[in-house]
């Protein structure tokens, strides 16, 4: 993000459609990002902790919620918040050697995603061998870049949007909509990052996770070598919470790839690779398996991200863990 811009919008959620037939989410969403261009911190240096992540750490719906803003309202400490959406492991790293290792800092925290850390590394490797980072583009020439930063630039006059055109059928849409059982009520949700059935050892075996485990090391190293406590902190996906709780009035194709997806292999991998590296690990899962269970929200149904209250579950526990140390 641009240093020191505001954005202020309407939220509706990155998966949100009319077609769905069920009134949108709206919520007023004002971000302010500092001159490093990340999340404004309430909090000012020497930080106690520096948080490394992508939108999970990005999103807030005003400069208050962040988790890292949580994090330092429950523990007093002074949170540097290095996150920023389309991050994936490298620039989680390359950001905590950048600006993350300021005299002072005690203990970094780096957010693994379930949904896309790992394909956000295919892309890292892609992009370095000359390829595309996702949709942004390259262009190579003084014209072709000129044009890219006038469209760029010309979007920022116009208010944000969450909104975005679906080219699928409408019957098709509904038949991957979900419909969760969260305490007495059935929440229609949608779930995006679906994985296959493969094994923990199928993907540990994958050049993405070697490259995962390759970036962690790094990560520890640089730590330590500043005095750093480092942590892992492993956030799972919509889908991985909910899973259980898919009621069969769910679209066809919801309850069609159920059976297929392995819930807990991240989690499990990631838990080996670090177990390996003599790091700690912060798996959320079992804490949000069983808050989902008590009937609590903690993603909004048409987004990929935590709402508030799951932030401030986070928040709570990772203070426990600090406070361990």
């Amino acid at each position: 993000m641009r240093p020191d811009f505001r954005l202020q919008t309407v939220f509706n959620g990155d998966s949100f459609d009319p077609d769905y037939g069920i009134p949108p989410m709206v919520m007023p969403y004002a971000a302010t990002y500092g001159p490093l261009g990340f999340r404004s911190n309430g909090t000012g240096p020497p930080y106690d902790v520096v948080l490394l992540g992508d939108s999970f750490l990005d999103v807030g719906e005003s400069d208050s919620s962040t988790i890292s803003e949580q994090l330092a309202s429950v523990t007093g400490r002074s949170v540097l918040n290095l996150g920023l959406g389309w991050y994936g492991p490298y620039q989680y790293l390359e950001a905590l050697q950048r600006y993350g290792l300021e005299p002072g800092t005690r203990v970094a925290i780096l957010f693994f995603f379930s949904g896309n850390d790992i394909e956000d590394i295919r892309q890292y490797q892609q992009w370095r061998e000359g390829g595309s980072y996702y949709d942004f583009l390259q262009p190579s020439s003084l014209i072709e870049r000129f044009r890219f930063a006038l469209h760029s630039s010309l979007g920022l006059l116009t208010p944000a949007t969450t909104d975005f055109t679906d080219p699928r059928s409408r019957e098709d849409k509904l038949d991957h909509l979900a419909a969760v059982d969260v305490g007495t009520d059935t929440v229609p949700m949608v779930f995006t990052y679906w994985k296959d059935s493969s094994t923990v050892e199928e993907a540990l075996a994958t050049d993405e996770w070697r490259a995962l485990a390759s970036v962690l090391t790094g990560y520890r190293d640089v730590a330590r070598a500043q005095g750093l406590t480092p942590l892992v902190v492993f956030v799972p996906t919509k889908l991985e919470v909910y899973r259980d709780r898919v009621l069969p009035s769910s679209g066809v194709e919801v309850l069609r790839g159920l059976p297929l997806e392995n819930a807990g292999r991240n989690s499990e991998a990631l838990r080996t690779v670090v177990s390996e590296l003599e790091l700690p690990l912060v798996d959320l899962l079992p804490l949000f398996w069983e808050r989902a269970g008590e009937g609590e929200l903690l993603y909004y149904p048409f987004d990929t991200h935590w709402t508030l209250h799951a932030r401030q579950i986070a928040a709570r526990h990772l203070a426990g863990v600090l406070g361990s140390l």
